[in-house]
């Protein structure tokens, strides 16, 4: 991703995600299992006795992201062997201790991560050289913002239509 994107997403998905009803707040300790420019968030909700997690990743070449949750009985980063986590959500219940998943992977439209700004695969070479020129465009604060904000809208809301819910029903108990 951009790194003017980046810097943007950062600072978008921060604000939105500590304006919902859960107290998310930033985690800043280092894990050994993080992706470059992960953002990690954690909240302790009295329904549930596991500490739940939600992390927002750049993609290291495109300008897209993907948000992973989850939870840990332990209130720890969950303590998973692969990332995203190998099941899915359906067979997710509240006997798996330390989870983490793709958000995506509970909304039934979305098949991929949120997308910033589309690749276009070239098919000339002129094409790809007016790509490589837009790459390097530097954008401005301003464009960035305008670009990630309905992505990353649109995430906070399916995080709050589909990721939560997984999270209270799917938890340990």
């Amino acid at each position: 991703m951009r790194k003017e994107y980046s810097a943007a997403l950062r600072i978008l998905f921060k604000q939105e995600l500590t304006k919902l009803s859960l107290a998310w707040k930033p985690f800043s300790e280092p894990i050994g299992c993080s992706y470059p420019g992960e953002r990690l968030f954690y909240a302790d909700p009295p329904e549930v006795p596991a500490r739940v997690w939600c992390s927002v990743v750049p993609h290291p070449r495109f300008d897209r992201f993907f948000v992973e949750i989850g939870w840990s009985k332990d209130h720890q980063f969950p303590e998973v062997q692969s990332r995203p986590s190998h099941f899915h959500p359906a067979t997710a219940t509240g006997n798996v201790t330390d989870c983490m998943i793709r958000l995506s992977d509970l909304v039934p439209s979305r098949s991929d991560d949120w997308i910033v700004e589309q690749f276009r695969m070239p098919t000339t070479i002129e094409e790809a050289q007016a790509n490589l020129l837009e790459e390097m465009r530097p954008r401005s604060k301003q464009e960035a913002a305008e670009r990630v904000t309905p992505p990353v809208l649109q995430a906070i809301s399916d995080l709050q239509q589909f990721g939560y819910p997984f999270l209270l029903s799917a938890a340990p108990r």
